[in-house]
C-alpha cells in the first residue's frame, strides 16, 4: 500500500515538474538558447523515498517564446510566478494544489546553445505525506521542430 502511495506522489510531482512553467511570459530572446527539438533527461534526488526512480527522458520542442520543459497535459492548478531571465538563466517560482495537497518548486535552467541543465527544488505538503525533492534536468537540441 505504501508503495502505491509513494509511486502516486512521484508521478504527480513528475507531473508538476513538466508542467509548471508553460508560461511566455517573462522569456527573453536574449538567451543563449538554440530553438528546436529538444530530448530532456530528469532524475530525482530524495533520500526520503523509499525507493529509486529511475530518470525520465522526453523530447519537446522549444522556443525563444517557451523555453521551459512541460508536459504536453495541461494543469489549470498551478501558479507561475517570478518566471524571469537573467542572462542565459531561466527561473520561476509555481504553486500547485491538487486532491489537498501543495507543491511549491523553484527552479532554474541554464542553457548553453544546443544543450542545458537545471535544478528545480520542490517541496510538497498537506496530503498523505509532506517532501522535499530536487530534480535535475539535462537536455540537448536534437534536430528541428516539425
Amino acid at each position: 500500500m505504501r508503495f502505491h502511495l509513494v509511486r502516486h506522489l512521484i508521478q504527480l510531482l513528475l507531473i508538476f515538474v513538466l508542467l509548471t512553467a508553460c508560461s511566455e511570459q517573462g522569456t527573453s530572446s536574449s538567451v543563449n538558447m538554440e530553438p528546436g527539438l529538444w530530448e530532456i533527461s530528469t532524475s530525482i534526488e530524495n533520500s526520503q523515498l523509499p525507493i529509486a526512480i529511475p530518470p525520465t527522458t522526453a523530447t519537446q520542442c522549444l522556443t525563444k517564446k517557451d523555453m521551459v520543459p512541460q508536459s504536453s497535459a495541461a494543469n489549470s492548478n498551478c501558479n507561475i510566478e517570478n518566471l524571469k531571465t537573467s542572462g542565459d538563466t531561466v527561473s520561476y517560482t509555481a504553486t500547485c494544489s491538487a486532491g489537498g495537497t501543495t507543491t511549491v518548486s523553484k527552479a532554474e535552467i541554464v542553457y548553453h546553445g544546443a544543450s542545458m541543465n537545471g535544478t528545480i527544488s520542490t517541496e510538497m505538503t498537506g496530503g498523505p505525506t509532506a517532501m522535499n525533492m530536487t530534480y535535475r534536468l539535462k537536455g540537448k537540441r536534437i534536430g528541428n521542430c516539425n
